[in-house]
């Protein structure tokens, strides 16, 4: 019944939506096309096919223009019982840095961006109430909860490519990042038993994680490949309760830091072609393989004693693919249309391995934009994507069955520069 979880899913699903120049032109791919000034931050294989030099800078800005959550719940003993729930995200941004360095058959690049899985400055708040009657007697229950989360990271990416020969090439990219976060929860509960508390929880992250690259070009055609490790996350929580109720029924406690690995491996492989010098088509698949992880946290009992507990959750399948389009006006302007879809399925069980709850959803996106050139090596880019969200999530435990329906549209808008020399 923890409706953070499912917000945090949330937000970790559309972490993944990354934009860079070709996210522009050709519908987010990143394995192929090397004629961008972001390829630090895309396939390491990419960067050894420039003919010079670049360094580029990007931001987004994300808007959550609808989002509506629906869903019902049955606990023991309660009749007539209601779900409302709501989720606004307040701000959403990202700035991205770049850089390429060509040497005589290889390249070095590095560059700075969010960590995987991370925001890296958001600003959101949540709401969950249940309502229902005590059925054995005339007793009318009411539980409230408001979330605000505030959260930033950072992160740095270092890249090297190098040419296999004249039609190939191969490359290495090593990320770590940091992240912080803290969510502030207010809960009240009336009707059986009266409850007013706040609860802070402030949690601090080191992601790291290593990508392999490969490319491949040959007359019109050309082919990309990446594979990804996964994150390895050493994280460390603290837990600050206080009774409004009683002012003197405080608590704090730690989580000792512990290490685990919040994604699988995952397969990218990318297509490109050229109808005529100026008409391009591009194309990426994108599965991971299923794996488990176990997390710490501390079980909020309402009460305000904090004990520590253990959850799992089991990554079933998770499966995407996108494409599109890039048109070269003339030689100051180039337009893009693309699109895609990601399916991703888990469960959630305890530290005994007994199923929780489920989690399945999918994202439809559309992106369009323009790369304008003021002067010769220099690009200025301009977009704007559209993210559609559905979620189905369930929990069944013994104390509580619900399920919840999430419904949200995002706007992405998008600006940046780049310049080869």
């Amino acid at each position: 019944m923890n409706f953070r979880y499912y917000i945090i899913l949330l937000l970790v699903v559309l972490a993944g939506t990354n934009s860079y120049s070709e996210a522009l032109l050709s519908g987010s791919v990143t394995s192929v096309d090397y004629d961008s000034g972001f390829n630090a931050l895309r396939n390491p294989a990419l960067m050894s096919r420039q003919k010079k030099n670049s360094a580029g800078t990007f931001c987004s800005y994300s808007w959550n223009v609808y989002n509506e959550i629906s869903g019902d719940v049955n606990i023991p003993l309660l009749s007539n019982t209601n779900i409302k729930a709501s989720s606004e995200e307040k701000y959403n941004g990202t700035l991205s840095l770049s850089y390429v360095n060509r040497f005589d058959h290889s390249a070095l690049g590095i560059a700075i961006t969010k960590p995987e899985g991370a925001e890296q400055l958001t600003k959101s708040e949540s709401r969950f109430s249940i309502t229902g009657e005590y059925a054995p007697g005339p007793v009318y229950i009411k539980n409230d909860s408001i979330e605000e989360k505030k959260s930033s990271a950072i992160s740095t990416v270092i890249s090297w490519g190098g040419n296999l020969d004249r039609n190939q090439s191969a490359g290495l990219q090593f990320e770590t990042g940091i992240s912080s976060s803290t969510s502030t929860k207010k809960k009240t509960e009336s009707g059986f038993s009266n409850k007013n508390y706040n609860m802070e929880i402030s949690t601090e992250r080191l992601i790291c994680s290593l990508n392999c690259g490969y490319y491949y070009s040959d007359n019109n055609c050309s082919i990309g490949a990446i594979i990804k490790s996964g994150g390895f996350v050493r994280e460390k929580q603290e837990y600050s309760y206080r009774n409004n109720l009683s002012p003197f029924d405080e608590n704090q406690k730690k989580v000792s830091p512990y290490i685990f690995r919040n994604s699988g491996l995952e397969y990218i492989l990318g297509f490109k072609y050229n109808f005529t010098n100026r008409f391009h088509f591009n194309m990426e698949v994108t599965t991971g393989s299923p794996f488990d992880n176990s997390k710490k946290e501390l079980k909020d009992d309402d009460a305000g004693v904090m004990a520590e507990k253990k959850s799992r959750t089991f990554i079933r399948y998770s499966a995407g693919a996108t494409g599109g389009f890039s048109f070269r006006y003339n030689r100051n302007l180039q337009l893009g249309f693309g699109g895609g879809a990601k399916t991703f399925s888990a469960d959630t069980a305890d530290d005994d391995r007994i199923k929780t709850g489920e989690t399945d959803y999918i994202i439809y996106s559309l992106i369009t934009g323009a790369e304008i050139k003021p002067a010769e090596d220099v690009n200025l880019l301009f977009g704007l994507s559209s993210y559609y969200y559905r979620s189905h999530m369930k929990s069944d435990t013994s104390s509580v069955s619900m399920k919840l329906e999430d419904t949200s549209v995002y706007i992405n808008f998008i600006a940046g520069a780049s310049v080869f020399y």
